[in-house]
């Protein structure tokens, strides 16, 4: 597990051992506690890659950790994300830090258009930014023309962004 091989393809991978452990002891509650442990470690990672937007890795993570401990609790929150993440479509859109820190009236207008457009197609954002307050001034600057309330989380870091979750198209 230290060196991150947990799953296949590695020979001896840590849940190849473990499954070999539990078929002959499988009421050992070590072992027991570090099939948890490996399982959480796995779902982990498919989070990492839902994240990441390698939703078919991440599939591939989840069944691994299902065939592990297929009665884990945080399995079918870890299934949901997933299922959430494939029913949507990721688009990035950075923002100049000069139009930012200018309040320019041209970025204004565009996060306005934009937010309507994010509530006609009732779309998930997060926006990005080093700042409370610059993060701020851009949900309201995306709230202001719009009647519905906008669903938004709020991340620090950089690039300064807009990171839109799109329903995919059904059909």
């Amino acid at each position: 597990m230290d060196r991150g091989h947990l799953v296949e393809p590695y020979e001896h991978s840590a849940t190849q051992l473990i499954l070999k452990v539990l078929e002959k002891s499988p009421d050992d509650e070590s072992i027991l506690l570090m099939r948890s442990d490996l399982s959480e470690s796995i779902m982990a990672v498919a989070l990492d890659l839902i994240s990441d937007e390698r939703l078919i890795a991440a599939g591939e993570m989840l069944n691994h950790a299902r065939v592990l401990d297929p009665d884990h609790p945080n399995l079918p929150a870890v299934t949901r994300r997933l299922k959430i993440a494939s029913q949507s479509v990721s688009e990035t859109l950075k923002i100049h830090p000069a139009n930012l820190s200018g309040r320019s009236s041209t970025l204004r207008r565009q996060l306005s258009i934009l937010g309507q457009r994010i509530v006609e197609e009732n779309a998930k954002i997060t926006i990005r930014s080093s700042n409370d307050a610059s993060a701020r001034w851009i949900y309201q600057q995306l709230s202001q023309d719009v009647a519905r309330r906008i669903s938004a989380t709020m991340e620090y870091g950089a690039p300064v962004a807009i990171i839109i979750r799109w329903p995919r198209p059904k059909g």
